[in-house]
């Protein structure tokens, strides 16, 4: 199992967390797995780490294809998701499972100060098991999972 990192615009996580968007798509294939910890940053103007789910499966292919499959789970329109797609010959649908939202997410200035250079990922970013930010995630994940 992996940690992932992954930017998301806050309004796409907030549906997430909600339980309203059980699918993120995107452009680019991303190399997770089944079992994946995807841990959801929500970009400017939060700039936090909100929430952390479970990838459940990944399908990748022709978004004309993929559409029909994600449509009831993305949370989006047929408009929004083929204008995001538009141009691409691809997309990449990542099925999220068991979300749990942090108690107390971790800010992007609380990040630095453990973490001294993070930077947000602009697409997406493996966590590896010695980093001190994992530590800082796996005890926010704790703390929320108790309340």
């Amino acid at each position: 199992m992996d940690n992932i990192l992954i930017s998301i615009k806050p309004k796409y996580a907030a549906r997430i967390i909600e339980g309203k968007k059980r699918v993120e798509i995107r452009r680019r294939r991303m190399n997770v797995r089944k079992g994946d910890r995807l841990w959801i940053y929500s970009s400017c103007p939060l700039a936090s780490i909100e929430a952390v789910a479970i990838v459940d499966s990944v399908v990748w292919g022709d978004p004309l294809e993929i559409w029909p499959c994600v449509s009831g789970l993305a949370d989006i329109s047929e408009e929004t998701y083929s204008r995001y797609l538009a141009g691409s010959s691809s997309a990449c649908a990542i099925y999220l499972g068991d979300v749990v939202r942090l108690t107390s997410p971790l800010s992007l200035k609380e990040i630095r100060r453990g973490n001294p250079g993070f930077h947000p990922p602009q697409f997406f970013q493996r966590i590896p098991d010695s980093s001190p930010l994992l530590k800082m995630l796996c005890g926010a994940c704790v703390q929320g999972q108790r309340e």
